[in-house]
């Protein structure tokens, strides 16, 4: 509206665990707003931190779920604003560095 942004939801939330091609194309999208923040924007603008350590992959569903409760915590306490004047993205990610599974995109 009058060239603004409007937020129209509080929240919006995509399926989980559904293997969708538009999903993978935002997430190929998110990873690539990342690298240009990492070029183009000031340093003090934007956060990228990992964690690197041992996991059991029989606990995949409980580290997706405490990952998810957090989402959901960050956006309550930071997202609420009716006074933002920008729009971000949370992205984290959690995949193995020791046993990639190959598998094909469709």
């Amino acid at each position: 509206e009058n060239k603004k942004l409007v937020r129209t939801h509080i929240a919006l939330k995509t399926s989980d665990g559904i293997p969708d091609l538009a999903l993978r194309k935002s997430h190929y999208q998110t990873l690539e707003r990342t690298r240009i923040a990492l070029d183009e924007h000031p340093f003090e603008s934007f956060d990228v931190t990992w964690l690197t350590f041992a996991f059991e992959p029989k606990d995949m569903d409980a580290a997706k779920q405490k990952i998810r409760d957090f989402q959901d915590e960050f956006a309550d306490q930071f997202s609420t604003s009716k006074n933002a004047t920008e729009v971000y993205r949370l992205s984290m990610q959690l995949f193995s560095l020791t046993r990639p599974t190959p598998r094909k995109l469709k």
